[in-house]
């Protein structure tokens, strides 16, 4: 049974808050991050349905948290969204396994949407 805990990690303040809140009313449980740092701490400390994922990050980009987990995401069966400003990185997160990449602007609804289809096949 699938418990609906999102990792966000996103450090935009106002992204970040929107995405969050919007999860949130849609029944999610959400831990918002600004760094990579405290995404791995995070990631290594608890399970995540779903982790959101920037590309762009104060400390590196989300391909090394891909890179780093990119087995253990597997084995969990963690469904990674990335959403990214610049598509020069949607090749590289193919090849890692990701099915999902989002150009941003992207409305937190349609975020909202995608979560829920994936937590609903997940769960089937």
């Amino acid at each position: 049974m699938r418990s609906n805990q999102i990792l966000l990690v996103e450090d935009n303040p106002g992204l970040n808050s929107m995405f969050s809140k919007v999860l949130i009313r849609g029944g999610y449980k959400v831990t918002p991050v600004t760094t990579l740092a405290n995404a791995r701490a995070l990631f290594d400390m608890h399970l995540y349905d779903v982790i959101i994922l920037d590309m762009r990050l104060p400390d590196g980009d989300g391909l090394d948290l891909l890179r780093d987990r990119c087995t253990v995401l597997k084995q969990r069966g963690t469904s990674v969204i990335v959403v990214s400003a610049e598509e020069q990185y949607r090749g590289a997160c193919e090849s890692l396994g990701v099915e999902f990449f989002l150009v941003k602007p992207v409305m937190p609804s349609m975020l909202l949407s995608l979560v829920g289809r994936l937590q609903t096949a997940q769960s089937a």
